[in-house]
């Protein structure tokens, strides 16, 4: 066998070497990544409900993204508001500096009950 017939069949062999190590270390990431991805989406599922969540503006949105209810705050305490489908203000309840408040308004803005 010549020289470079033997540095030719040695070429192949290291390249045939690096395409099995390639394709190892191919799966061997794929396995990982799959394991990894697997335990995070396992540890979302396994996880029991929240005891508590805390916010200090809780929006509820519609398909549209437009804010149908909304939990917040304000200088008295908490307030509570509602948005009917045409997006008029039509309920709000809340602390008010003597006691609770509650205002109720129809699609056209005009009150229609305040305690």
């Amino acid at each position: 066998m010549s020289n470079a017939s033997q540095r030719l069949d040695r070429i192949e062999s290291q390249l045939a070497s690096l395409q099995r190590s390639r394709a190892r270390w191919r799966l061997a990431s794929l396995t990982l990544l799959s394991l990894g991805a697997a335990s995070v989406l396992a540890g979302l599922v396994a996880r029991p409900e929240a005891e508590t969540v805390r916010a200090s503006r809780l929006e509820i949105v519609d398909a549209d993204g437009k804010v149908t209810a909304l939990l917040t705050s304000n200088e008295f305490g908490g307030q509570m508001d509602l948005w009917a489908a045409g997006g008029a203000n039509v309920i709000r309840m809340g602390a008010a500096e003597s006691g609770g408040d509650l205002n109720m308004w129809n699609t056209a803005g005009q009150p229609v009950a305040g305690l």
